[in-house]
């Protein structure tokens, strides 16, 4: 059982003992996506450390620094998600929980949109965020400005990868993707000097999955900060989540 695990015991007085206790656990997997996007991050970035000699591909590096993006996407994913379930089952919302500070109103409203239809199942996941600000009476976020336009990106990057599709390209084209990318990160130290195309060789490094973390993470830590709400991923501690798993 984790940190992360809420559990409830029940005990009812008019049935025999042995039968009359239940267990529920309700799980919350942000903390644990978010964790394990900074543990492939690392494990990535030791490899590129030490790294000698020429440029090479490295099957392993890649993984890892493959499945630190998708780790952090779903995190951005989990953390909104596990919001409007909580605020559906009206759970978290008494003493200290983390959705108490939320006015009723807001809580229903969160409630109404997630299980009385299924629009808000359905939006795109930087989406979500922006609607569950409307829906606690707050502004959304800028598009044109950050942290939407560099989540929104790093959602587009993981995309690109859990959708890929094998294409051929050309060391001197730039496409689109590049052009949106390129600069935001240092490129994979593997593949200097390394005449290949720049997606997704020299983009798939170490940089390229500690700025997906930090663009996903500053998302929900401003959306929640406007909401006066200390999610799950935050309230278990930074030792968990530090950069150093």
């Amino acid at each position: 059982m984790s940190d992360d695990d809420v559990v409830r015991l029940e005990l009812q007085d008019e049935v025999p003992i042995a039968d009359s206790i239940r267990l529920g656990m309700r799980s919350y997997f942000s903390p644990q996506f978010l964790w394990s996007a900074q543990h492939f991050a690392v494990l990535a970035s030791t490899i590129e450390t030490a790294h000698k000699g020429g440029n090479r591909h490295d099957v392993h590096h890649r993984g890892y620094v493959v499945a630190s993006i998708q780790a952090a996407v779903a995190f951005l994913e989990a953390a909104v998600n596990e919001t409007y379930q909580d605020a559906a089952d009206r759970h978290g919302l008494t003493d200290d929980e983390y959705l108490s500070p939320l006015p009723r109103p807001v809580v229903e409203t969160m409630a109404e949109l997630w299980a009385g239809t299924e629009s808000g199942r359905k939006l795109e996941t930087v989406a979500k965020y922006q609607l569950m600000l409307t829906a606690g009476g707050v502004s959304p976020l800028a598009k044109g400005s950050q942290p939407y336009q560099d989540a929104r990106l790093a959602v587009r990057l993981r995309n690109a990868l859990m959708h890929y599709r094998p294409e051929t390209l050309w060391s001197e084209e730039i496409d689109d993707l590049q052009k949106q990318l390129h600069g935001k990160f240092a490129e994979n130290t593997l593949m200097r000097g390394a005449g290949n195309p720049w997606w997704p060789n020299h983009c798939l490094g170490q940089g390229c999955a500690q700025w997906v973390i930090h663009s996903v993470r500053a998302l929900a830590d401003d959306v929640f900060a406007r909401l006066n709400v200390t999610p799950n991923y935050q309230r278990l501690g930074e030792p968990l989540l530090g950069e150093e798993p």
